[in-house]
């Protein structure tokens, strides 16, 4: 039943079995045995639903409590993995983003800090809430190292800088601003170790829409690198990874995931900002036809795949009736509650 209930999916899963079964779920194996499927479930929980999901596991764990290191985990794992952006509470109204890029230190606390690249401040996440708790000054040494790390960032500062004006132009020009919209483009720069090596560029973009009176919720979410040294003949090495997530909750369970890596390449290594107008220039290309695609697929998949299935099963458009399944679910946790605590009896 364990393997039923993750498959059931994270929101439909964690809900619908707390809410209905407490008393079964106390008669459950729990403890360890369960960390790895909440760990599972509150990880892959939709977008705008990591609340939700990690309450019903909460209520799923019963008085076995859900173990702290476990939701926490989970927690940094789904904000990282989801680029989960979140308003710093300064003046300018900027945002930071949580991706382990930028992470300070370990997962293993509630509030975990990151850099914004920004204004090279640190800020610490409220992972459970989703919230900037704090901001404060990165702290500087004053040792050889130290001094050696600045030469390096006062090499990678004008790119940075200046990719950091094209995201921003790029991101104020292709995503939407409006109500329950949230968007946020910034721009890193990874010194190398040795004085006038390489250099590292990395850009992020998150962008997430929600309608809670719609029931759905999506993001969208990119990432990209490039490491070279300023100046160097052969053209700059640019990966990056797109993905777009989408969830609709009425009366089911639908996710749409699609992702896709791209490789490119940037031959401008000696001006900043040429530089950086071809960097942002092979997002722009590689976003834009990675949402043709997407729209491409979900309007061929009505002649596509879901045709070849209504040769096979009957298609009546009415909505599904759940109450059988939850039905079969309630009674296969009845008989594990039964086999769990006769296998206590007999020890």
């Amino acid at each position: 039943w364990l393997k039923r209930l993750s498959a059931h999916g994270a929101r439909d899963g964690a809900c619908h079995a707390a809410r209905r079964l407490p008393t079964l779920m106390a008669e459950a194996p729990a403890g360890e045995a369960l960390a790895p499927v909440y760990q599972k479930l509150i990880s892959r929980s939709p977008p705008g639903q990591l609340g939700d999901v990690l309450n019903c596991c909460r209520q799923l764990a019963g008085d076995s409590g859900l173990p702290p290191e476990v939701s926490l985990r989970a927690c940094v794992e789904n904000n990282e993995a989801n680029l989960l952006s979140v308003p710093l509470g300064n003046e300018s109204g900027g945002r930071g983003i949580v991706c382990d890029f930028a992470r300070m230190g370990s997962r293993a606390h509630r509030e975990v800090i990151y850099v914004d690249p920004r204004t090279d401040m640190l800020f610490s996440v409220d992972q459970e809430r989703q919230e900037c708790t704090s901001v404060k000054p990165k702290p500087q040494g004053n040792d050889i190292m130290a001094e050696m790390q600045k030469l390096n960032s006062d090499v990678a500062k004008p790119f940075h800088e200046a990719l950091q004006r094209e995201v921003d132009r790029y991101v104020a020009e292709h995503f939407p601003t409006e109500e329950g919209a949230t968007v946020c483009g910034l721009a890193y720069a990874n010194p190398g170790k040795e004085v006038g090596g390489n250099i590292e560029l990395r850009v992020y973009i998150s962008s997430q829409r929600t309608r809670p009176r719609g029931l759905w919720a999506g993001n969208w979410t990119s990432q990209w690198r490039a490491v070279f040294t300023p100046g160097q003949q052969a053209p700059a090495k640019l990966a990056g990874i797109i993905e777009f997530k989408t969830f609709y909750a009425e009366d089911g369970n639908v996710h749409f995931r699609r992702k896709q890596t791209k490789v490119s390449k940037v031959s401008e290594t000696r001006d900043c900002q040429l530089f950086a107008a071809e960097f942002v220039k092979a997002i722009a290309h590689f976003e834009e036809d990675f949402h043709s695609h997407t729209e491409e697929v979900c309007e061929t998949y009505g002649a596509g795949p879901l045709k070849a299935m209504r040769r096979l099963l009957p298609l009546a458009k009415e909505r599904f009736d759940w109450r059988p399944f939850r039905h079969s679910l309630v009674r296969d946790m009845r008989e594990a509650g039964k086999t769990a605590v006769e296998g206590h009896s007999a020890n």
